[in-house]
């Protein structure tokens, strides 16, 4: 009975120890450094105003050549209406149309912050008369949802703009400079 008293203490002794000296290495290292993380953050703290509006003008340049000779997946709405619950949302994955009841549409391009924390996350859109909006929003996985809590299709961009928030964080388009 005394023998096994005596291991029980020194394997919790010994387990003690080594996640103290794990806590230790890891308060050290990993938190105090600059050294980089494994993981992305869901929001970037990194953005680099000049590096994201170099994007944002390049994407703009490239969605009207985009709109005109690429097939780009248009995002049908999801409506759910059901007792208190009642929203319709578009899911859009790296790029998206949205078409509306009178036939015009708008293209969106998305940047995440797991892709390049200095660019940040990043939704963009394009009327193809050139109106651009923007939503920084939470883009994860390249995926974002913008959702509005009604069941009325959008009748025109303008429309959506004024509605639709980022699912994840409620961020608002803006209209871009």
């Amino acid at each position: 009975m005394g023998l096994r008293f005596l291991w029980v203490v020194i394997i919790f002794s010994l387990s003690k120890f080594l996640m103290m000296a794990q806590t230790n290495i890891l308060n050290n290292s990993v938190l105090k450094s600059d050294a980089p993380v494994l993981f992305n953050p869901h929001s970037s703290v990194k953005v680099i105003e000049n590096k994201r509006n170099i994007w944002v003008n390049n994407m703009i340049n490239s969605i009207n050549i985009i709109s005109d000779s690429e097939e780009i997946e248009i995002s049908i709405p999801t409506i759910t209406d059901i007792q208190d619950s009642k929203m319709i949302s578009y899911r859009i994955y790296q790029k998206g149309k949205i078409v509306f009841p009178d036939g015009k549409f708008i293209v969106l391009v998305l940047h995440s912050a797991h892709g390049d924390p200095e660019i940040g996350d990043v939704a963009l859109a394009v009327q193809k008369d050139g109106f651009v909006y923007i939503n920084f929003g939470h883009v994860c996985g390249e995926m974002v949802h913008f959702v509005n809590y009604s069941t009325e299709i959008p009748v025109s961009a303008i429309d959506f703009f004024k509605s639709f928030i980022s699912d994840t964080d409620d961020e608002k388009w803006k209209k871009w400079k």
